[in-house]
């Protein structure tokens, strides 16, 4: 069984007064080396004329490198890992992903990352979904829309995915 770590959202945007403390952590997190994974992959949103972000949300500031790089705490680790772009909440929509968990075999999928109650929510459903073992690190997960709005979609994932929910410390 292989794993992967996926981080997601860890755009420059996502960073805020709600989650600045955050990316330093995911970071001293892969750096201890406590958790092997197989691999360990990013995920960032870019703004698509074809997503539904664009006919419904419209938000064509997601083209900029100043809202779509990877934050600076994490790009020296991205850029080990393998980086995925996504016009949409889950990374699952992206053929070139799911044709990575599958090409290398992974079973078990952590996910940790940014707008919990977005993307963090999307991915971990979408992989429960399709079957693969999934736990979300909630220390390791952050809304820029606050506290909150983290927690309860936190919540929701410990609902409806039971076991799902998981600390760093305890890994």
């Amino acid at each position: 069984m292989k794993t992967a770590l996926l981080v997601t959202g860890a755009q420059k945007w996502s960073l805020n007064e709600h989650t600045k403390e955050v990316p330093p952590r995911i970071a001293a997190f892969i750096r201890s080396g406590k958790r092997k994974f197989d691999f360990v992959l990013f995920s960032r949103y870019v703004f698509s004329e074809d997503s539904p972000f664009a006919r419904v949300i419209r938000q064509p500031q997601f083209i900029k490198p100043e809202h779509t790089d990877i934050m600076p705490e994490l790009a020296s680790i991205a850029a080990d890992g393998k980086v995925f772009v996504r016009h949409t909440f889950s990374d699952f929509k992206n053929p070139a992903f799911v044709g990575f968990l599958n090409k290398n075999l992974i079973s078990r999928l952590y996910v940790c990352g940014f707008e919990t109650d977005g993307c963090v929510l999307a991915d971990a459903l979408e992989a429960f979904d399709r079957g693969l073992e999934v736990y979300v690190i909630g220390d390791l997960c952050a809304s820029r829309h606050g506290r909150e709005y983290n927690e309860r979609a936190l919540e929701i994932i410990g609902r409806n995915m039971k076991g799902a929910l998981v600390n760093s410390e305890k890994l």
